[in-house]
Order: C-alpha cells, then structure tokens, then sequence
C-alpha cells in the first residue's frame, strides 16, 4: 500500500512539475511578446497571479500541483511528527508491555527488526508485524514475563554484540 501512495505521489509530482514548465514557458512567451510590441514598457501590466494563470492554461496540470505539494505537505508533516516522537528519550527504551507491537519495540530500543522477529519466532514474511506481544504470548502459550524477559535478553545481546 506504502509502494502505491509512494508511486502516486511520484506521479503527481512529475504532473505538477509538467504544469509549472508549462505555466513558466507561456508566461515566458507572454512577456517575450510584451516587450517586442511595446518598447517603453518592457514589463506587461499583467494583475493575474502566477497560480490563476497556471489555472487557466492547464486547470488539470494546476490540479495535480496542488496535489503533488498537498502529498509532499502531509508526508514531509509525517516525517517530522516521527523524528520528534522517536527521538524523545521518553519513546526510547520503553518497558515491554502487552501492547507493544514488534515494530514498536525495534524503533523503542533501536535494534534492527529481524533482531525482535527471530526472539518472538515470527516468520520472516512479515506475518507477525500487527500482532502485539499480548497476543504472541497466547498464541504461544508462554506467560507474557517469559516473553518480555527472553525479548529483553536477545536485545541485550544484541547491544553488547553491537555497540
């Protein structure tokens, strides 16, 4: 899904990028024609803003920048909204709890995933991604505390393997 929104995003950005070349070239034109009828003045006295001339030359190119810099708005939001949370000491090294998903506890305590996939046994598939560790342990059949501990000690040695 990630791959996709990744892919349409990308085409958008190559149609907001076609529609500000075209708006550039027919506002070069336009000043290009200006200045070789009128030699006094170089510059046209032209009010329209560069954006309602882009929407009256190509409405549909126009459309796909304002999606294009609406997308690169919401994930570049995202990106930052994510370095805050994870590089707040208090996100880091959370205590394993039940509703911790593998995920989280690979970005908490900053061990690589495949690290946390092989303590739980989780397939390499990426299977195991949404289960939290409450539900490992019942599909287990292990008390949470042994699966929290032996969690512990696998990314304990990791670190002391890692620096």
């Amino acid at each position: 899904a990630l791959a996709s929104l990744a892919l349409a995003s990308l085409a958008l950005a190559s149609l907001a990028l076609a529609s500000l070349a075209l708006a550039m070239a027919r506002l070069h034109a336009t000043f290009k024609d200006a200045s070789s009828s009128s030699k006094a003045d170089p510059m046209p006295q032209n009010n329209t803003s560069l954006l309602r001339r882009m929407w009256r030359d190509a409405p549909i190119l126009t459309l796909g920048l304002i999606a294009a810099l609406a997308l690169v708005g919401y994930f570049a939001g995202r990106l930052a909204l994510g370095a805050l949370y994870w590089n707040d000491p208090r996100n880091q090294d959370v205590p394993l709890a039940a509703w911790m998903t593998p995920r989280f506890v690979a970005h908490s305590w900053h061990v690589p995933p495949e690290v946390i996939r092989d303590a739980l046994g989780l397939a390499p598939d990426g299977s195991g991604r949404r289960l939290t560790l409450g539900q490992l342990a019942d599909e287990q059949g292990i008390p949470l505390e042994d699966l929290t501990a032996d969690l512990q000690s696998r990314i304990a040695a990791h670190r002391a393997a890692h620096p």
